[in-house]
């Protein structure tokens, strides 16, 4: 692919980044260039390394150790999954249930970069944050936490909630492993980013389904389980719910049932 084309193949944001940051130029004045200077530019060694790892589907967040989720610019690195859109709908229905419901305390199950953790914690300086991860993935979220002065979040290191009290908190949230193991290892697109953040098994639904039969006893009475899930997975949980009560699903912006809400009613 030639490097212009890779350019032209970026959302318009991250064409303005790359430009403007590799480049040293604005982007107006890159679309301003004669043909000549133009591609004059486009062989500086810098931006021809970075336009070739992109043509070979290295992500671009990962390439610049930055990724833009829900008004933040977060730290990514190799360790942690980059925050996807349809993530931000989960973020707002959290916010919903938790503004709604006045809730004291929240469970950030994955953390990653932190980005679900301090999406919340933001949107609420009083409402303590658990931010747990079954790997020392940290530093990242450590990292993104001081740059946005959260104070009301705190990391754990743990397998899902076994080392968590009963009835200890309001809402869980988590975007968990979802995606299938035979198309993870078929996928090119994926192959950069953390298995252990991918991988919900053979149907995508392992951790799901360990995450609702354990959460039900960490739940306070009252307290709400959010899910994110991938395509069709819903369907097949609504059925596996216990003793949970379905509350609502919500689409991505793709129509996609994406969000699962589930309510500990005694």
């Amino acid at each position: 692919m030639k490097l212009l084309e890779v350019v032209k193949s970026l959302p318009l944001a991250k064409r303005k980044f790359l430009v403007e940051n590799v480049l040293g130029m604005s982007f107006n004045s890159f679309l301003t260039q004669d043909q000549k200077h133009l591609e004059s530019l486009l062989q500086l060694q810098e931006f021809r390394e970075k336009c070739e790892l992109l043509s070979e589907g290295y992500p671009f967040d990962y390439l610049f150790g930055v990724s833009d989720f829900y008004n933040m610019n977060l730290k990514v690195d190799k360790t942690v999954l980059i925050p996807r859109k349809e993530t931000e709908i989960l973020i707002e229905v959290a916010i919903s249930i938790i503004k709604n419901q006045s809730a004291k305390i929240a469970l950030d199950l994955g953390t990653g970069s932190a980005n679900i953790g301090l999406a919340i914690g933001r949107s609420f300086p009083a409402l303590k944050v658990v931010s747990l991860d079954v790997s020392d993935v940290f530093d990242v979220a450590r990292f993104n936490k001081h740059k946005y002065n959260v104070s009301n979040i705190n990391f754990v290191m743990a397998d899902l909630l076994n080392c968590f009290k009963k009835d200890s908190f309001d809402v869980i949230i988590s975007n968990p492993p979802y995606v299938e193991t035979a198309y993870l290892e078929s996928s090119k697109s994926l192959k950069f980013e953390p298995r252990i953040a991918l991988d919900g098994g053979e149907d995508g639904l392992f951790l799901s389904r360990k995450i609702i039969k354990q959460s039900f006893y960490n739940l306070k009475t009252g307290g709400f389980l959010i899910l994110e899930l991938g395509l069709g997975q819903i369907d097949k949980l609504i059925s596996e719910v216990g003793e949970y009560k379905l509350v609502k699903v919500c689409k991505d912006y793709s129509g996609i049932d994406r969000i699962l809400v589930l309510k500990k009613e005694s």
